[in-house]
């Protein structure tokens, strides 16, 4: 996502009044399938789909 897409989609949200704005899609779609799915499905799904995980593991930080 680009810093003027992400700008302009949460001022259109503020605009319309709403209170919480989730990006990217995939954000909402991993609060439902957490919702619905059982822990260790869970689990699976956001490792081996989503990687949040191991997320981290080529973080360096500031050089």
């Amino acid at each position: 996502m680009t810093p003027e897409y992400v700008i302009d989609r949460v001022w259109r949200a503020m605009l319309a009044g709403k209170p919480m704005l989730m990006l990217p899609w995939t954000v909402g779609l991993a609060k439902t399938l957490r919702g619905i799915l059982p822990t260790r499905a869970w689990d699976v799904v956001a490792g081996r789909v989503f990687g949040v995980y191991d997320s981290m593991e080529d973080f360096t930080g500031r050089q």
